[in-house]
């Protein structure tokens, strides 16, 4: 294999084209470009980078990544791994630890059972112990993406990103594919046209409920009294003073009956008689009035 020590010239090229962030690298398409197309560019960087063929692993691996941006369909978990991973080893060739690092580690996420062959990683060799390494990465923290947008991240439909590059990012419309970025950094600038752009999806609103006027209660309807009932008076007290009368004249007819035998024949007994008739009498005939009197005035 070559030196991985490389002329400072293409060292400064290779650290241009692959930490940037991948807006940069927004290019016309021709054609479209399938995932086959870009898997087997993938291939042959492998293959060979495992013959040691330097030139043709920095050539395969840049033209995988700028052809990304043409495909014509959602990639794979699998191809977005194979790119991160591709990208890693070149960074590693060229001296940036850091971002192969990152690059191996978001392979690592996606098929963390991929082993690579010994041919390109010997036991115990620096990709080797780097793509040990990446597997046992811990979890990188996820940033929320754009809610008006149908997102494939990595292969995957997302609603967030992980928070470090790389992801390999896509958009969706209803006609299709809109863009895709290999995005190293960050959030790109998609550049979409506003007609290409998904419009968010907002519920209509709700129709207005027709106003109800309200109407005056009616007034409630006058409940008829009953008339009181005439009150019939009892005939009694008319009876009881009638009797009373009648027996006030028939004890006025005895005194004077007892009078005039009084009078024919004087005695203290007959006095008696006859003044207590008469008195009876008297008082019969006062309770009669009182009685025809009283019924005559509460009817």
């Amino acid at each position: 294999m070559p030196s991985p020590y490389l002329s400072g010239l293409v060292r400064t090229s290779l650290v241009a084209l692959l930490c940037c962030p991948v807006a940069a690298l927004a290019q016309d398409c021709p054609e479209p470009v399938s995932p086959a197309k870009v898997a087997s560019s993938l291939d042959d960087a492998l293959v060979n980078f495992a013959v040691m063929d330097q030139d043709a692993f920095e050539k395969a691996t840049d033209e995988a990544i700028a052809t990304l941006g043409c495909v014509d369909q959602v990639v794979s978990p699998e191809l977005a791994a194979a790119l991160h991973r591709s990208r890693g080893i070149r960074l590693m060739v060229s001296g940036d630890d850091e971002n192969a690092r990152l690059a191996l580690e978001a392979s690592a996420r996606l098929v963390p059972e991929h082993e690579l062959s010994t041919t390109i990683a010997p036991e115990g060799g620096r990709v080797a112990v780097a793509w040990e390494a990446a597997r046992r990465a811990a979890p990188v923290e996820r940033l929320p993406t754009p809610a008006d947008l149908d997102l494939r991240i990595d292969g995957t439909k997302a609603s967030d990103r992980p928070a470090t590059g790389p992801y390999v990012l896509q958009v969706v419309g209803t006609e299709g594919l809109l863009a895709t970025r290999y995005v190293t950094a960050g959030w790109p600038d998609l550049g979409l046209a506003p007609s290409a752009a998904p419009e968010p999806q907002v519920a209509p609103a709700p129709a207005p409920e027709p106003a109800v006027a309200e109407l005056p209660m009616p007034a409630p309807e006058p409940v008829p009294m009953p008339a009181p009932e005439p009150v019939h008076q009892s005939k009694a007290l008319l009876w009881a003073g009638v009797a009373s009368g009648g027996v006030a004249a028939g004890l006025y007819g005895t005194a004077a009956i007892t009078r005039l035998s009084y009078d024919d024949n004087p005695t203290p007994g007959g006095r008696s008689l006859t003044n207590g008739t008469y008195v009876a009498s008297i008082g019969t005939a006062v309770l009669s009035g009182v009685l025809i009197t009283t019924f005559f005035a509460t009817r």
